[in-house]
């Protein structure tokens, strides 16, 4: 069938054929979740090719606003893409609330207006989604008064909300279930050999699954010792010594596991048709590998890992801007939100109590 026949009703019964009539959204790894996922992927793919066909719509003032403000988010300020997303999100849909389709006066804004805002969003939405959008409006006046306009009074009155960070429940794993861990990869196999390489690289360098999806062969110096993380989320590369186990693991996998390919990516996809690994395949390797290990589910099996490197090094006396610089963090705080805290040895460094106040 041309795709210029496909109507959107033909779409949609492809997706109630494949999701609802087959028990909707089951658990992770079902098989009516791998039908679900291929629905949502001929959805997206159908939509991007209509799209293309489309005249271009003008676009709003909101619009047009915000592409500025993407602009200057990503050049000036350098933030990652995923930043950038969830900044012009939260500030479109602000904006929006105020202007709606006409011009973008912000002289018409007033304190008491973002302060109700703000609040309606904390009182029907979770802490997060209120803390995200204090964040996007002090970007968004911080940018204004780049271009000149003044909007001191309203950065004022933008209100914080709190939110605590706890440390001591952020998951990670123990020395016990990382070695545990490391066994259940079966290495004779292409797969196990590269599970197992790219277990090491999240426990002993603390690499994001996103950097292990888009790192290069070009990125490892075997003769000089030297591993370049790509640091997707940022995109900014930093190099870190590359220890020996990982670097045997990925020799191994490079010689006897990588499918034969032109690619330079170092993981690939090994069933057909080989290719570069899609966002969710690295966590998902991840928890299968869990499951085999009797280890409890921790979310994102990847930034468990990840947080066991910043613990790990915490414990050994390592400064925070040390592992900072491990982790390829640019700011010490979310380094802090990372390393779980030792409270056996925070109580031997404790004052004690006074005997009178007891």
């Amino acid at each position: 069938m041309p795709l210029a026949a496909v109507e959107k009703d033909h779409v949609r019964q492809f997706l109630l054929d494949t999701v609802v009539a087959q028990g909707g959204y089951p658990e992770r790894g079902g098989r009516w979740q791998r039908e679900h996922a291929r629905a949502m992927y001929l959805f997206r793919f159908l939509r991007d090719e209509f799209a293309k066909d489309r005249p271009a719509k003008p676009l709003t003032p909101v619009q047009a606003e915000m592409a500025a403000f993407r602009e200057h988010l990503g050049r000036r300020c350098g933030y990652s893409q995923s930043t950038i997303l969830e900044r012009i999100f939260y500030m479109e849909e602000f904006l929006t609330r105020f202007f709606g389709t006409g011009p973008v006066e912000i002289e018409r804004m007033s304190g008491a207006q973002i302060v109700e805002q703000v609040a309606e969003q904390a009182r029907i939405h979770q802490v997060g989604r209120a803390n995200n959008l204090t964040s996007s409006v002090r970007s968004y006046m911080r940018f204004l008064q780049l271009r000149g306009i003044r909007v001191g009074h309203l950065l004022a009155v933008v209100p914080r909300v709190p939110r605590k960070h706890r440390l001591s429940t952020r998951p990670h794993v123990t020395d016990e279930q990382a070695h545990a861990l490391l066994k259940v990869f079966d290495q004779s196999t292409p797969l196990g050999q590269r599970d197992y390489a790219m277990a090491l690289c999240m426990l002993d360098l603390g690499m994001r699954g996103s950097d292990m999806a888009v790192m290069k062969l070009d990125d490892i110096d075997w003769r000089n010792g030297v591993i370049c993380i790509p640091n997707h989320k940022t995109g900014k590369p930093y190099q870190l010594p590359l220890p020996e186990r990982v670097g045997r693991a990925i020799a191994r996998y490079l010689r006897k596991g990588r499918p034969q390919t032109e690619l330079r990516t170092v993981f690939l996809r090994h069933r057909a048709p080989i290719g570069t690994l899609k966002n969710m395949a690295i966590p998902s390797a991840m928890h299968r590998a869990y499951a085999r290990a009797g280890i409890p589910q921790f979310g994102h099996g990847c930034r468990a890992l990840r947080r066991t490197v910043a613990t790990r090094m915490l414990r050994r006396g390592v400064p925070l801007k040390e592992i900072a610089d491990v982790l390829g963090h640019q700011s010490i705080n979310t380094t802090v939100r990372y390393a779980r805290l030792d409270p056996a040895a925070l109580a031997k460094v404790a004052i004690p109590w006074p005997e009178g106040l007891r």
